[in-house]
């Protein structure tokens, strides 16, 4: 809740209607507070924009009618108005939103996506989202686009980017395809890149490991499978007690639609995930035999650990409707790929951090271990001092080389060819600490001791 403190008499006001508010900004001449909430109270709704006037018994909620998650606010110089960026799809629509109004109208649509964009007198600056980071500035309605910095060569053969659509069921799914500049028709490997969240999307961005991995050969595919944002509250919602199969349709059927055009191998595909990513990376290797190989990174194996340990647990209960402990148990076990570990049967690498919060490392040992029991395939590496999101570079460019590695280790792998259980693996105990690389399961140390 929002509290409005007088630092004359030092009395507060509650804002009414603030619970879960963010994005909070007041108008140029403190009349008028702008923020962020979801329209319905629940964390996994669609999150609307809010104006509100000192003295009114409530705020005025003046983005419904477009169905789309407002991300950011800039108030306009006069106070007049705010504009915000709205996901549409896999791009941002900029609006404005008159105070008097009750609705908002399209400003700029432009091309590609927005890393950042900030007011610039009445026009802007931004930051395009589909090449490496530059300046460029525009007119107040994206008009006379310029260019300010240079700081990348403009040089470096960037991936061909392309929006794509397809059928899942009754649903129409959008993705974002990286593939060669060149266009070449031959059939291409290709890597499956579910996002995180699941309350997220992914945009037309640059993608560092979609170009490493494109520069390698292959095709990366970044579905945005029910449950992502972008495509109207209903969507966002469509994953509701169904965190797996559901998603894993959207992104296998995604595949499919490539396959039918020409442009990916079917009997060379993989799948890479972090966070809810990685989740679904543990439910597709427990569901599916159609992939060579797959890279679970931050994932999750137990929804009910999950819910114990992680430091992001409230939100959960909009999806499973409660406690695991208190009625859930079963839609919980019944969600958690860990309980599927018996079908695995794709070769698996695990990636995680060591001080990950949110996804604790324990959810990535936990599914290697119960995918090493049943035989399958698997490797885990455990980075020091990481947290969810990595910050070290030489761990991201690790990372990024391991995923290309484990995947062209496996470019030839035979679905009716047997894979035979590892060896028995050295656990390095060296503890992680400043200066050691990283924590792992090693294919070379599997002759010198035990499982520990």
């Amino acid at each position: 809740m929002l509290q409005v403190l007088d630092v004359g008499s030092g009395k507060t006001q509650e804002v009414p209607g603030s619970s879960l508010a963010s994005d909070v900004e007041w108008a140029p001449d403190g009349r008028v507070l702008a923020f962020v909430r979801p329209f319905d109270g629940r964390a996994i709704s669609r999150a609307d924009l809010f104006l509100w006037t000192q003295g009114e018994a409530a705020a005025r909620n003046v983005s419904s009618a477009l169905d789309r998650d407002v991300e950011a606010l800039r108030w306009s110089p006069d106070a007049a108005a705010v504009d915000a960026q709205l996901p549409e799809g896999a791009r941002s629509t900029v609006a404005r939103f008159l105070v008097g109004a009750g609705s908002g109208e399209t400003l700029w649509k432009p091309a590609h996506g927005l890393a950042l964009l900030d007011r610039a007198g009445p026009g802007w600056v931004y930051v395009p989202s589909d090449r490496p980071h530059e300046l460029w500035s525009a007119g107040p309605q994206g008009q006379s686009p310029r260019r300010l910095t240079r700081l990348n060569p403009d040089d470096i053969e960037l991936p061909r980017v392309e929006l794509v659509r397809w059928r899942s069921g009754e649903r129409e799914v959008e993705g974002v395809l990286f593939a060669p500049a060149g266009g070449e028709s031959r059939p291409r490997p290709l890597v499956l890149h579910p996002h995180g969240g699941p309350r997220d999307h992914a945009g037309d961005d640059f993608d560092p490991l979609a170009a490493y991995l494109v520069a390698q050969g292959f095709l990366v595919l970044k579905p945005n499978f029910r449950g992502s944002t972008g495509y109207g509250d209903a969507f966002t919602r469509g994953n509701v007690e169904d965190w797996g199969a559901g998603p894993l349709a959207d992104v296998m059927s995604g595949a499919d639609a490539l396959i039918a055009r020409g442009l990916a191998d079917p009997n060379r595909l993989f799948l890479y995930g972090w966070s809810y990513g990685g989740y679904l990376a543990n439910w597709a290797v427990t569901h599916t035999d159609r992939l060579r190989a797959a890279v679970s990174g931050a994932g999750v194996a137990d929804l009910r650990m999950q819910y114990s340990i992680s430091d992001a647990r409230r939100w959960r209960f909009d999806y499973f409707r409660g406690s695991p402990f208190a009625g859930h148990e079963e839609l919980y076990a019944r969600q958690s790929p860990v309980t599927y570990a018996r079908q695995a049967r794709v070769p698996t690498l695990f990636l995680h951090g060591e001080k990950d919060e949110r996804c604790p490392p324990s959810q990535g040992f936990m599914m290697y271990r119960a995918l090493r029991d049943n035989g399958v395939e698997t490797e885990m590496v455990l980075y020091p001092r990481e947290p969810h999101v990595f910050v070290e570079p030489q761990h991201l460019i690790d990372r990024a080389r391991r995923v290309g590695e484990w995947f062209r280790a496996h470019d030839r792998w035979v679905a009716d060819i047997p894979v035979d259980p590892p060896a028995l693996v050295q656990l390095y105990h060296e503890r992680l600490k400043p200066g050691a690389d990283f924590w792992r399961t090693s294919p070379a140390a599997r002759s010198k001791g035990g499982d520990r």
